[in-house]
């Protein structure tokens, strides 16, 4: 009986002001057969620090995140550079 646990990024969204949404899936399987499965959702606003995120989706949010995309979601936040 091997008892093995896999997390991974399996959704990514962007909505319209350039928010980056993610889910992980940690799922759990008993003998290559999932047992158990669990879900984290994780929400990125533009300019945010990203040098802990999954590499896919950093990758996304610097291609997503032009200075125009991050300027207009602070002014419409009111936020200063985060």
């Amino acid at each position: 009986m091997a008892l093995s646990e896999i997390s991974k990024v399996d959704s990514i969204t962007i909505n319209e002001e350039g928010v980056v949404m993610y889910r992980i899936a940690n799922q759990i399987f008993k003998d290559e057969v999932k047992i158990a499965e669990s879900f984290h959702r994780v929400s990125l606003i533009p300019g945010q620090d990203i040098s802990d995120q999954p590499e896919r989706v950093a990758a996304i949010c610097n291609t997503v995140w032009t200075q125009e995309v991050i300027d207009a979601y602070n002014l419409k936040h009111n936020l200063d550079n985060i």
